[in-house]
């Protein structure tokens, strides 16, 4: 398979994902794009989703101000490369697509209160705003409420 990747690669070299995975959580800053407002939860018998959905313009720029503010607020250089690497990354698709976050299958990995009461994006909102504040404490706290909320789910991985 890595020799097949390499292969392909070497043919598509400028070829850009259209899909970010991640493995028993979702990144913090991939949060940064949307807003609380725009989620879709659906809890049924039969399907359980989480996803949020916004406009590619509204996704950049919220990714622009975020990355300004972590740039004001002097935070940590890797938190600040990993929101402007999701900010470039957003650039190569056309501005009046869509841009959606799946939680896929980590939708079983907690309860219906859990999936209801879950506000990642408006933590991460909120962390970003008190940076920008100045508010060390405040962002500090917001961001602890989504670290602490994945990391049971995350957990997972390593349960057999």
């Amino acid at each position: 398979a890595e020799f097949d990747y390499a292969f392909w690669q070497a043919d598509h070299g400028t070829a850009i994902p259209h899909i970010l995975t991640s493995t028993w959580h979702v990144p913090p800053r991939w949060f940064v794009p949307f807003r609380s407002s725009e989620r879709g939860l659906t809890i049924e018998q039969e399907q359980r989703s989480l996803v949020y959905r916004t406009r590619m313009v509204e996704a950049r720029r919220r990714l622009a101000r975020a990355a300004r503010a972590l740039r004001r607020g002097a935070v940590d250089g890797s938190v600040l490369e990993a929101v402007e690497d999701l900010g470039r990354w957003l650039e190569a698709f056309h501005p009046h697509a869509w841009i959606e976050l799946d939680y896929g299958g980590l939708v079983h990995c907690v309860s219906d209160e859990q999936l209801r009461a879950d506000d990642s994006p408006g933590d991460i909102a909120v962390a970003v705003a008190a940076i920008a504040d100045g508010d060390t404490p405040r962002a500090a706290q917001a961001y602890r409420r989504v670290i602490e909320r994945w990391e049971p789910v995350q957990a997972c991985e390593h349960a057999s």
